[in-house]
This record gives structure tokens, sequence and C-alpha cells, in this order.
């Protein structure tokens, strides 16, 4: 499922929960002390409240203000990220290749489409991403064998560098850590989605 429908899926279910209240804009600043938390926002006046679960990612302003400091380590790779179209039916199949320059996923879409997380070395990714759509298509059926088919129809390309880390504590001053605030993977089997629902479920049962 692409992340758009999915992130509205929950803000609709949000909206409709009547304990629920959602406040547009990010957070800018948590006073933490030992009975509650103060949390300041570009929305307008702080929030006071007695737990924080912080979910805003790997930058967080949640995670520092809790001082939680996180220990970081990178990968000679780099992930490449599209979607593409093709010619066999996907059969709402996720494929995952294991090469060794690292794996190449195809997750399925809506329709005879499908996401792609292919992970190369640094120099290679380079040289991917410059390939004009035609050549790139042609290099993406052949390594997946033409399980999918012939490849079409290449969406903008984007790359990122892949790195990961932990968190040292994922709780500290009335804030707990989910999903990539607490820690950050590789993006192999959407692992990392997985992990950030259970951490939430558990977040949860505290």
């Amino acid at each position: 499922m692409p992340v758009g429908p999915l992130v509205e899926a929950l803000r609709s279910r949000l909206q409709r929960c009547a304990s629920v209240t959602v406040f547009d804009g990010g957070v800018s600043e948590l006073d933490c002390s030992s009975e509650a938390v103060l949390v300041r926002s570009d929305a307008g006046r702080p929030i006071k409240t007695k737990v924080v679960v912080a979910a805003d990612g790997q930058k967080s302003v949640c995670r520092k203000s809790a001082g939680i400091s996180v220990t970081r380590w990178e990968y000679p790779q780099t992930a490449i990220v599209t979607s593409f179209a093709h010619s066999k039916p996907h059969k709402n199949l996720s494929i995952e290749f294991h090469r060794k320059a690292g794996p190449l996923t195809t997750v399925p879409l809506p329709g005879d489409r499908s996401s792609l997380v292919w992970i190369e070395t640094d120099e290679d990714a380079a040289e991917l991403v410059a390939l004009d759509d035609g050549a790139f298509a042609r290099k993406l059926t052949s390594e997946t064998a033409n399980a999918l088919g012939q490849v079409s129809d290449i969406t903008k390309r984007g790359r990122f560098h892949i790195a990961g880390s932990v968190a040292r504590q994922f709780a500290k001053n009335r804030v707990v850590l989910v999903g990539e605030t607490a820690h950050v993977i590789p993006p192999i089997g959407a692992q990392g989605l997985n992990l950030s629902l259970r951490d939430a479920a558990l977040a949860v049962e505290l």
C-alpha cells in the first residue's frame, strides 16, 4: 500500500475516536519534569500530559528533549526507491531477491504496479539512478528474472544511503520512544513498519 492512503486511513480513524484530540503542527520542544511533560508546538498553546509517546522520526525533537542519546552506524550501500508498471500480475505478492550487493524488493501496489527498494553499492547505485527510464526498466526486468514481466512507466527515482541507529534508552523522563525515533534499520522485508506497529501496541500496554 502506498504511504499516502495509509496515513489518510489512520488520520480518518483517529478523527472518529471520541477519546482522541488531534492537534496539527510539529513539536518544537518538551519540558520534562518528574510529574508531567509540557509539549510546546507551532500549533498553539502548550499541552500538559503525564506521558509522551514519541514517534517523530530519526531526527526526533522529543528524544532530544528527553535527554536520550543515539548510537548510529552506516553501511557502504545505497537504496534506490521508485515504482513501476509490469506486464505480469503481482498476485499481491512481495518478492525479495537476495543478491551479493544487497536485496532487491518489490512490493505490490494497486493494479499492475509495484514499488521498489533496490539496494546496491554506493557506486553502482549512482550509475543506476543516472540511467534513462528505458535503460533502467530493462535492467530491472533482468534483475527480477522477468518475474513480473516487462517493466515500464518508471516513476521518479530516489536514493538514500543505508544507515542504522538505536536509542540508548527507549524511555526516559516520561517520554517513550517508538518507531524510527527508537530504532532505524535497513529497508528489508518491511521490518521497519512492522516493528513500529509493534512498538505502538506495546506502548499502549505499558
